[in-house]
């Protein structure tokens, strides 16, 4: 393997640590509580919405969107992520109107203060509208991202042609 491509995936290695940690940091004051139901939408939320805007800012030096395959891969099941992330945040706005969201947290609700439930519950909400709704926006920006950078060759290709006819 070339020096650059192992570069590279140390770096992709790296970013994937730190997604975890920040999944991680970010869950532990729901998840040391108790077993909670919903950690796998969560870190769901929280991994592709800081993936994305990583895609998003440094879409020019990451090796594996220059690949147009992979950039129309991604651009596809971002229509995925976009509608199951729409009803997956859907499903938990009931849960939160009816402040029932203890329900799914066992072996909480019995256990805390009310200050510490009112703490809890506000912080569950915020954490999933914010990373739920930053999901959706974020799949949104790589796709119109994805369809500015084959404009941009395209245009190249074309400048260029119309340069060697003339």
């Amino acid at each position: 393997m070339q020096k650059k491509t192992q570069y590279q995936i140390i770096i992709e290695v790296i970013w994937l640590l730190i997604i975890g940690c920040a999944c991680f940091a970010i869950l532990y004051p729901i998840v040391s509580k108790g077993e909670y139901k919903f950690t796998f939408i969560n870190v769901f939320f929280i991994g592709i919405s800081i993936l994305y805007a990583r895609f998003i800012v440094l879409f020019k030096d990451i090796a594996l969107l220059q690949n147009k395959w992979v950039r129309i891969f991604i651009f596809l099941i971002n229509f995925h992520f976009m509608i199951w992330s729409a009803i997956r945040l859907q499903d938990m706005i009931p849960i939160w109107e009816g402040q029932s969201i203890f329900g799914y947290m066992y072996q909480l609700y019995n256990e805390m203060a009310l200050v510490n439930r009112n703490w809890l519950l506000n912080y569950v909400r915020n954490e999933i509208l914010l990373f739920g709704i930053a999901t959706i926006v974020m799949s949104i920006l790589l796709n119109m991202r994805i369809l500015v950078s084959f404009f941009r060759k395209n245009s190249i290709r074309r400048n260029a042609m119309m340069n060697d006819l003339g």
